[in-house]
Order: structure tokens, then C-alpha cells, then sequence
């Protein structure tokens, strides 16, 4: 059974400079009113009147004005720090613009209904030192207007000699619904560094215009999370026009019926994107790819990380790419040739992509399509749901979970040395697992001379005819190492099939292990242990399945539970016999993998009596009770709960709301005494004489792994018999473990040499 990822709510420190106040005393507090009295009538005069610091309570009414603000100031309205759902009060309703020329400006609580730009800061000429930094735009209504929202247009693009960028802009909990101009966005946002843009709320209904919610271009340190897009063109764009952009997160987005989602774009060849981070986004009713590269930008990307995203496909809604710069694929990886050097690391991982609908003639829906001069890429831990969608008639390929393509004319071929890694996924309902074709509407084809790809550890069920397939001449695709739901090799009777040079000569196999086969009724029981380490031959795998593959157990007698999730190839689960003595079968699948073992139930012993008096029982002989020294210590059922989680460093930090850090410990103990605890990172490397070694020249032909490698540090706990739990922080040695998948390891201190000891998997997020 395919099992969705937990999808995690993270709460994310990324870059999040605080906005700085204006230096010197606090400022007074001075009043604008449209009805007059006491107040100032215009904002106008009321900037003019206003101190550096001083501000600006603007009351309910009609504003009809261009403002310039000069000097820091802070502008309140009636609906100041209210949150896009709150309701609101009477506006003051600007219906004029805000030109920004001055730092340290904060607008709040207002309503804006008039020209095309209505916060406004642009910085054109080389001339044009003027910095507009730490402003807020906090809590505003932006509503029937004529285009954007907010804008800051430094055009360092017009003028490379302009290099000098605009920082920290916060842009928080505003709503935008409707503008009239339908080829303008609600925020763009050009050459500010280190902005925050949050909880917004971007509507417009859809009607087949170039509109967008945000256009972030050459703005590295980005922060962009919890905020709602809706009925956009494209939703989101991150870019890089004049400067490399490094160091944005993209995070909790909710995107809906919109033409494309989040579009990551290097647009000039000269400059790169990296360290991108788009996480727990949820996309629903796109017409074109929900998360992506964009087909038709010629920088470079490195580092990009597309994780934890949920993308929920209607292969109705999709329609015919305007262009090759545009596709159907839930997620598309262009690699583009113009870049001077070769693109870097792009992961894609724990996504839950699902297909639902009927596509159109000629629609090809795709889960992960990765084209062009690729280098280095990873596409491990998704689940990705075909939903058994049915494709209008002459559709090529519907629902293909990963297509590589090799001689698309826009993007080019992957680069010779080229690593496409395909590992650990969940498959089930889609036409193809793995396609290699040329191009999308042309024939399969093998991966160019050079190029490795890589097919491993994946759980595919309900395929119902070709799997893998590639072409005939070039490399083999390596497609060893998988469990398919027949719990056969492919292109064996009953199996899905393959085409092309492919090696699937290998597939996954499920053991099933007990620590004890013998039990007696009303005992604690045993534990039962489900393998997919192994493969039909015996070996052990290089690549695992995901640690969120459920495992289904089950029992004719005795009691054990339903699910547990895999971790490191591993599934853990108590076995409790109930009052009946038998033997009991074990069971445990995986798709169409079974393994089973047997259990016998026996009657616990009674007391040992001797004859007495009659109607009396007398004790029998005392046997002395065994040393607890001579027992062998034995831990089992390591668990961490939560199993991702971030990491702390146990130090106690006042002031402000703390994240929450570390996990639980959890562990069976037999006997009292001192657990040993260690970490180790889980790595890539390359097989080297038939080991996991770590990746260097030599071996850079060599198959691609997982191998893990120890962190300092050691953990000693004092632990008494029976179930313990404690507290981890996820530090090592007072430093707080990086991002990354590690796993632990537990041992008795007092076990014998040459123990093995228990681990368990866990993440360390952002």
C-alpha cells in the first residue's frame, strides 16, 4: 500500500533580518482626517508636517492623492495589524499612490482603489543612490485597482552599472482581489535583498492573461511563506536578471487554479540561482506545470530543492503548452545550454503528486520531467499518484511518474558524466514508471553515452503494462533493486515489462524475522521485523526503500499492529499473544511483496507445587533468580517521535517564541543498565570494489549509493529495564546536527563485543 509523507508544518528561521526603526528618540504621533477638525486634511500634509520617525494615524475616509514620503515615517490606518481573514472597519481609502524615497517606512491598515501603482519605489539611473530600506507593508486592502499592488522597480537590468541593491522590505498579511490591467502582477518586487513576503492573499479570476501574484527578480535571502494565490498566470517567479540570487525559501504557499505555480528562472546566462528551497506548498487545479525551472531561462541552478510539496493534478484542467518553455509535468526540470558551466545539485524529494480527471487529446500528464543539459539530479522519497487517469485520444505516455528527455532541440542533451538518480519512490496507477524518450512526442531512446541513470529502491504497483523504457542504443538504464507488486523481476510472466537497454535483472525481496519464536500466552511477546534489504539474489541493496513505505502486518492469532513505517529498509512491530496456544503466522507486504513467519503460542508454565496436606498446596524448591549480570543485555524497538524534526542545541533562550526542537527516544530495555548512542549522516557515494565508498575520480563510473558516515560525539543514558524515553535534541557534542537524513544507533554499553546494534532513521529539517 502507497502511503502519502507526512507533510510537515515547518516554522522556518530563513534570512529573516528584523526591519530596523528609524535611529534616534520616538517619534510624536500626528493625526490625518478628510473631515478636518484638528487634523491635517491631506496625507499629503501630513507627511510635510511630520517629523523623520514621527507618526501618521490616518482615519477613515477618502484620500484621492499622490504621495511622496521622504523620511521615515509610519502611516496607520484604521485596520492596523489586522490579519487578512480579521474583519475590518471603516477604510481610509487611498485611491491616489505612495512613492517611496526614503528608508525606514512602515504603511498600515490601509485601502488602496486607484492607480496602477500604488506603493511604489523605483530606482532607474546610475545617478540614483537613494536607498529605500526597511519598509513594512503591513495589513493593507488592495481592491479593484488597476495593477500593482506594491512595486519596487530597480532596474539593475537597464543598468548594469547600478549594482547597489534596496534590503530588508517586509510585505505581510495585505490582500489584493481583482486588478484591471491583466498583464501586470499584484507584487513585483525587483533588487531587494533579504525580503519577507507573508501571509498574503492574491485573488483574480483566471482569464488567460499574463498576471501574476509575485515577481521576485534578483532578490536574494527571499523569504516567501503562508501566503494564498489565486486565478494567476503564474503565481510566483523567482529570477535573476543583474546579480546571482542564493538563499531563498519558498515555503506553505497555497497556489489554486493557476496557470503555472512557482517558477524558479536563471534569465541571463551569466548569472546563477542557487541554495532555492521550495518546500510544503500545496498546488491544486494548475494548467501547466505547478513547480518548475523555467523552460526557456539560460543561467545556471545549483542546490535547488523541491521538498514536502503536495501537488494535486486535474488532468482536465491541463491544456497544450504554448511553447517548449512550458509543459504538463507536475514538476519540470529544464537544464538549459546557454549557462557558461554546468548546472549543480537539483533535488526533488517527499513530494505527494496526485492525478485525478480525464486529460485532453493530445495532453500528456507527467509527474517529474527532467530535460535537457542535466548534471546532477535526484528524484527520491515522492509518492506519486496516476490515479488511473485516462488520456484523450492521442495522448503520448499519460501519466508517466519520471520522463527524462534526451535530444529536446530547446534545452539540449544531458551533459556526458550526468548523474539522473530516480530512487526510493512510491509509484502506483501511472502507464509508465520511466520513460527515456528524445523528445516528449518522439520515440524512447537509452541515455546518452556517459550519462548514468539510475532506477532503485522504488515500490511500483498497478502498472499495467510497460514500466521502464528506453531505446536501444547508448547507457543502461539500471533498474535493479525494486519491488513491483507481481514480486517478480520484470518481463517475467505476470510482471510489467521493460523496453530497451534496461538491467532490471534484480528485484527487492520481503524476509520476515522474529527475536523469538517461542512464546507463552500472557507474555510481553516478541518483536517481529520486516527486511526489504536484500534482493533476490541475496545481496545486499545499495538503495533503500523510502522510510515512508508503510508495512502492512497481520496475524491469524495473537495480536500485532496493521502499519508500521519502514525505516532504513527496516519495519518494526510487538507481537502479543492473546490466551490461545497455536501456531501463530506472521505476515507482512509491501505492494506485492509477502513474507510471513511463524510464532508458537505455548501455555505459560504454572508454579512449580509439592505435595501437602490435602486440599493444601506448598511452594516447591525456590530456584534462585538469575543474576541480572548474567542476563545479556538486548535492546529492541528504537523508535524517534517525531522522526523529522529540528534540531536545538539544549541551550535555554529567553525572550520571544522558541521553535520547537529535538524528538523522543524510544527503546525496550531487558535489564538495566547504560544505552550507547551514535549518529551517522546518511551520504551519496559510489561503489568501489563492491562497497558503499565516498565519490572521488576514481570511482565516478561507479554506481551510485547511500552510505553513512559517523558524526562525533557519543551519547551515554542510563536506562532502566522495560520501555524508556528520552529526550534528543538533535545535537551532537553541544552543535546542532545540519539538515540532512542521519540515522541512530543504540547498544547496551555492557553487550558483548561485536554486538550489532539498533538504529533508527531520522531527518533533520531546515
Amino acid at each position: 500500500m502507497l502511503v502519502r509523507p507526512a507533510v510537515l508544518l515547518l516554522t522556518t528561521v530563513f534570512l529573516a533580518v528584523p526591519l530596523l526603526a528609524p535611529t534616534g528618540s520616538v517619534g510624536a504621533t500626528l493625526c490625518v482626517d478628510a473631515a478636518g477638525g484638528a487634523c491635517e486634511v491631506t496625507i499629503v500634509a501630513g507627511v510635510a508636517a511630520a517629523q523623520p520617525g514621527d507618526t501618521l494615524d490616518v482615519a477613515a475616509g477618502t484620500y484621492p492623492e499622490q504621495v511622496t514620503i521622504d523620511k521615515p515615517l509610519t502611516l496607520r490606518g484604521p485596520n492596523v495589524g489586522r490579519s487578512v481573514d480579521a474583519t475590518r472597519v471603516a477604510e481610509a481609502d487611498v485611491t491616489g499612490a505612495l512613492f517611496l524615497t526614503s528608508s525606514n517606512i512602515t504603511i498600515d491598515g490601509l485601502r488602496f482603489s486607484g492607480l496602477a501603482w500604488n506603493v511604489y519605489s523605483a530606482k532607474i539611473s546610475p545617478s540614483d543612490s537613494t536607498e529605500v530600506d526597511d519598509v513594512t507593508i503591513r495589513s493593507n486592502r488592495f481592491e479593484n485597482i488597476r495593477g500593482y499592488a506594491v512595486r519596487h522597480r530597480h532596474n539593475g537590468l537597464a543598468v548594469p552599472a547600478l549594482q547597489a541593491q534596496d534590503h530588508r522590505w517586509s510585505v505581510t498579511d495585505n490582500v489584493v482581489a481583482q486588478w484591471q490591467d491583466p498583464n501586470v502582477g499584484a507584487f513585483q518586487m525587483w533588487g531587494i535583498s533579504d525580503m519577507v513576503v507573508s501571509r498574503n492573499r492574491v485573488t483574480r479570476t483566471p482569464d488567460g492573461a499574463s498576471a501574476f501574484a509575485l515577481q521576485a527578480n534578483t532578490s536574494p535571502g527571499a523569504v516567501i511563506e503562508d501566503n494564498e494565490f489565486t486565478g494567476m498566470s503564474s503565481a510566483l517567479q523567482v529570477s535573476a536578471s543583474w546579480l546571482d540570487v542564493s538563499n531563498v525559501l519558498i515555503a506553505r504557499n497555497r497556489v489554486s487554479s493557476s496557470g503555472q505555480g512557482l517558477v524558479i528562472r536563471p534569465d541571463v546566462a551569466m548569472y546563477t540561482i542557487s541554495d532555492v528551497h521550495v518546500v510544503e506548498n500545496h498546488v491544486s487545479g494548475n494548467q501547466y506545470t505547478a513547480i518548475s525551472i523555467h523552460g526557456g531561462s539560460i543561467g545556471r541552478v545549483a542546490d535547488i530543492e523541491f521538498a514536502y510539496n503536495v501537488i494535486d493534478v486535474d488532468a482536465a484542467k491541463l491544456l497544450a503548452p504554448p511553447a517548449a518553455t512550458v509543459q504538463t509535468s507536475a514538476i519540470d526540470l529544464p537544464f538549459n545550454s546557454a549557462a557558461p558551466s554546468a548546472h549543480g545539485h537539483v533535488e526533488v524529494h517527499h513530494n505527494v503528486i496526485t492525478f485525478t480527471g480525464v486529460a485532453s487529446a493530445g495532453i500528456t500528464p507527467i509527474g517529474v520531467l527532467v530535460r535537457g543539459e542535466a548534471q546532477d539530479v535526484d528524484v527520491h522519497d515522492n509518492v506519486i499518484d496516476g490515479g488511473g487517469v485516462v488520456a484523450g485520444a492521442g495522448a503520448t505516455t499519460p501519466a508517466t511518474s519520471v520522463l527524462v528527455l534526451t535530444a529536446e532541440v530547446a534545452t539540449g542533451p544531458p551533459l556526458a558524466g550526468a548523474s539522473i538518480r530516480i530512487t526510493s519512490n512510491q509509484f502506483t496507477k501511472v502507464t509508465t514508471a520511466l520513460a527515456v524518450k528524445d523528445t516528449q512526442a518522439g520515440t524512447y531512446t537509452a541515455p546518452p553515452i556517459g550519462v548514468l541513470v539510475v532506477f532503485a529502491g522504488n515500490v511500483v504497483t498497478q502498472v499495467p503494462g510497460l514500466a521502464v523504457a528506453s531505446g536501444g542504443t547508448g547507457e543502461v538504464v539500471d533498474a535493479r533493486d525494486n519491488a513491483w507488486d507481481c514480486g517478480d523481476t520484470l518481463d517475467t510472466p505476470g510482471c510489467p515489462t521493460s523496453a530497451g537497454l534496461v538491467d532490471a535483472s534484480d528485484h527487492l525481496i520481503l524476509e520476515v524475522h522474529v527475536d523469538q519464536a517461542r512464546v507463552e500466552t500472557g507474555s510481553t511477546g516478541t518483536v517481529v521485523t520486516a527486511d526489504l534489504t536484500r534482493n533476490q539474489s541475496g545481496a545486499l541493496v545499495s538503495v533503500l526503500v523510502s522510510d515512508d513505505v508503510q508495512v502492512t502486518f497481520g496475524t491469524n492469532l495473537g495480536a500485532v499492529p496493521v502499519r508500521r513505517a519502514a525505516a532504513s529498509g527496516h519495519a518494526v512491530a510487538p507481537f502479543t499473544p492473546g490466551a490461545t496456544t497455536g501456531t501463530a503466522t506472521v505476515t507482512a507486504s509491501v505492494g506485492g511483496l509477502v513474507g510471513e513467519v511463524e510464532v508458537t503460542i505455548v501455555a505459560a508454565a504454572a508454579p512449580p507445587t509439592v505435595g501437602g496436606p490435602a486440599g493444601v498446596t506448598t511452594p516447591g524448591p525456590v530456584t534462585p533468580a538469575a543474576d541480572p549480570d548474567d542476563i545479556a543485555p538486548q535492546l529492541t524497538r528504537l523508535s524517534l517521535s517525531p522522526a523529522r524534526f529540528r534540531a536545538g542545541t539544549g541551550r535555554v533562550s529567553f525572550g520571544g517564541t522558541q521553535p520547537r526542537t529535538g524528538t523522543t527516544m524510544r527503546w525496550h530495555l531487558n535489564r538495566a543498565g547504560t544505552v550507547r548512542l551514535t549518529v551517522s549522516r546518511r551520504v551519496r557515494g559510489r561503489m568501489d570494489a563492491g562497497r558503499c565508498a565516498a565519490s572521488t575520480r576514481a570511482n565516478a563510473h561507479g554506481r551510485p549509493c547511500m552510505r553513512y558516515v559517523a558524526v562525533p560525539g557519543i551519547m551515554r543514558r542510563l536506562a532502566a529495564a522495560g520501555v524508556s524515553e528520552m529526550r534528543f535534541t538533535g545535537a551532537m557534542n553541544k552543535r546542532a546536527l545540519r539538515p540532512g537524513s542521519y540515522r541512530l544507533a543504540a547498544t547496551p554499553a555492557s553487550a558483548p563485543r561485536g554486538t550489532k546494534p539498533v538504529f533508527a532513521a531520522f531527518t533533520i529539517l531546515r
